[in-house]
Parts: C-alpha cells; structure tokens; sequence
C-alpha cells in the first residue's frame, strides 16, 4: 500500500484492460476502480475510492515475462469520518507507475507500484483478457 496505507487500509478493484501487441512492444491502456476500506487515524475514520485511466508500454524481459510503466490520471476521493460529520476531498492526480506482468495464455497476473505525488501504493492485478 506505500504511503497511502497512513490514512486507508487494503483495498480492491476493478479493472478493463486492453493490450495490444507491436512486434517488440506492447502498448497498454486501462480503466479501473479501486475502493480502500476505513481506517482509524486519531478518531477519525478515512477511507478512499479512485477511478483512473492508464496507458502505457511493456516490453518482454522472457517468453512469458514482461516489465513497462505506465502514466495515468486518477480521481481520489477521501472520505473522513469523525462520528458526528463526514466530508468528502476529491483531488486529481497524475500516476507514474512501473509494473512486472506475468502473463499465460490468457490470463496475467503483475505487481503494480503506482506514485501520484505525496501517495504511493502497491497493486497486485489479476485479469484474463478476451
């Protein structure tokens, strides 16, 4: 979770991925939502919800190995809780984020660390792709 884990816990998502395969590159592009459950800093309860779009290259590193990066836009929303009122903070922020994808047959599975600023967390996705 990285530096995001100071204000939220564990969190999980969805995700649509497209890839499409050039003879030594493959350019990557995605849609996702993540929500990330409450946690108690100093009796106040956080949590989060994103949504962002993504698009980037990987290269293979093995037959069924690969490693890229990708840039993104994502819509955070913060939501604090202190018992008696709850706001909410939306921020946009640009994501940088390296990743290494396994990939067999039509299912992948790749480690994720996105940095957007002072946030930062790993992702761990798994996917099939159609």
């Amino acid at each position: 979770m990285g530096d995001f884990s100071d204000i939220v816990n564990t969190g999980y998502g969805g995700v649509f991925m497209a890839k499409f395969g050039l003879p030594v590159i493959d350019v990557t592009g995605s849609v996702e939502y993540l929500s990330f459950s409450e946690k108690d800093v100093a009796s106040i309860k956080f949590s989060s919800t994103m949504w962002g779009i993504n698009a980037g290259a990987r290269i293979s590193i093995l037959p069924f190995i690969s490693a890229g990066a990708e840039i993104g836009n994502y819509w955070i929303t913060v939501t604090a809780d202190n018992g008696t009122n709850e706001s909410d903070n939306t921020e946009n922020k640009v994501a940088f984020t390296p990743l290494i994808a396994a990939q067999f047959a039509i299912f992948e599975a790749s480690l994720r660390y996105a940095v957007m600023g002072d946030a930062s967390f790993f992702a761990i996705r798994a996917g099939i792709y159609f």
